[in-house]
């Protein structure tokens, strides 16, 4: 509902505390997460993907659970992805 001025009131942002955001890879996420259930199997990521993406996929499924978690695919964007766990 419209604040005093008629400006549409908006919802605070989520708290995003030690998390990384990208409006961008969140968007790509969920349009690859083609049977939604938020997290991105081999099939799903590879979709449509060259030769690279075997390693691109371990690299980032940092707790090597054989998928992508959402917050693993938006953290691949930045310029130090996570890594696993040793």
């Amino acid at each position: 509902s419209p604040d005093a001025k008629g400006k549409a009131k908006t919802k605070a942002a989520p708290e995003t505390k030690g998390k990384q955001t990208d409006p961008a890879r969140e968007k790509q996420f969920l349009q690859k997460d083609t049977n939604a259930d938020g997290k991105l199997s081999w099939e799903e990521f590879s979709a449509g993907r060259g030769t690279d993406a075997e390693g691109w996929f371990k690299a980032r499924d940092v707790n090597g659970d054989k998928f992508l978690s959402k917050e693993e695919f938006v953290a691949s964007n930045v310029a130090n992805p996570p890594q696993k766990a040793k």
